[in-house]
């Protein structure tokens, strides 16, 4: 059973035992909006709801897998013709740009979300006419920015989810000037501002002391301190491969540079370990 014939199922059976979706909802003990949406197919309901729900209708046990499975949240594109679906169209079309500007000049750069999020409807009761409420109420999720791969979480302490990522791009780098014999010193790293590795000199003892403050800000994590240690080791290691110079390098041949380079990835796999 898809979820178009389960739909008409569910409808038919909400029909002939004569139930409101307060009384259904109740009954399972669900929002009534959020039976409704199941029902229509537009969420998928646990195995233990789908088994009430169809325990409450009295329709078979092929209803609850329907009402199991994941909908795809499609719809028509058209412009709605029915006058309530319209309305809310409508209310979109003429407010959204409004609600927009209000929601983010209170919350930020973000939008409501529509997956952990409730609706409700009720009534209110007016003398001049009896008026409706809908109340939606969606987490707000701000727009998420990222930094580029090199920057690492020791120089942005905020951002360490591609610690091991990052330390891999180093390595390479350091790699590349070893091989070309770029001679790094410290006295380099100490001309170069923090955060500000744009120039290959310096790499070296900026990013090796960078493991180290983040292993000393995080002394409980154990990822951490390993990379630190490991990157510290390689940094010493790197700079024993990339201590002659470009001078060196034209005068020792080709063969002898090519070993240089090729001893410097087993380096890297050894410290990586």
């Amino acid at each position: 059973m898809d979820k178009l014939e389960m739909r008409h199922t569910l409808l038919a059976a909400k029909a002939r035992k004569k139930m409101s979706w307060d009384d259904i909802a109740s009954a399972v003990g669900m929002s009534p909006v959020w039976v409704a949406s199941a029902c229509y197919g537009m969420n998928s309901a646990s195995a233990d709801v789908a088994h009430k729900l169809c325990d409450v209708l009295e329709v078979e046990s092929d209803v609850a897998t329907a009402l199991t499975a994941f909908p795809t949240k499609a719809w028509d594109e058209a412009i709605p013709q029915d006058p309530f679906i319209y309305r809310l169209y409508e209310v979109v079309g003429v407010y959204g740009e409004t609600l927009k500007d209000v929601v983010q000049e209170k919350f930020g750069d973000g939008i409501m979300s529509a997956i952990d999020f409730t609706m409700e409807v009720d009534k209110i009761e007016d003398p001049k006419g009896d008026r409706v409420l809908l109340t939606l109420n969606g987490k707000f999720r701000p727009y998420k920015s990222w930094y580029a791969a090199w920057a690492h979480p020791a120089l942005l302490p905020r951002q360490r989810l591609s610690m091991r990522q990052a330390l891999a791009l180093w390595c390479i780098e350091w790699a590349a000037f070893a091989a070309m014999g770029i001679s790094i010193k410290a006295s380099d790293a100490a001309t170069t501002a923090p955060g500000s590795a744009d120039t290959p000199h310096g790499t070296h003892q900026m990013f090796a002391k960078a493991f180290k403050r983040q292993a000393s800000h995080a002394p409980g994590d154990r990822a951490v301190h390993h990379l630190a240690t490991s990157a510290i080791a390689l940094n010493k290691r790197c700079e024993s491969m990339a201590s002659f110079s470009a001078s060196d390098s034209a005068t020792t041949g080709a063969g002898n540079k090519k070993r240089s380079r090729s001893a410097l990835p087993s380096a890297i796999q050894v410290e990586m370990g």
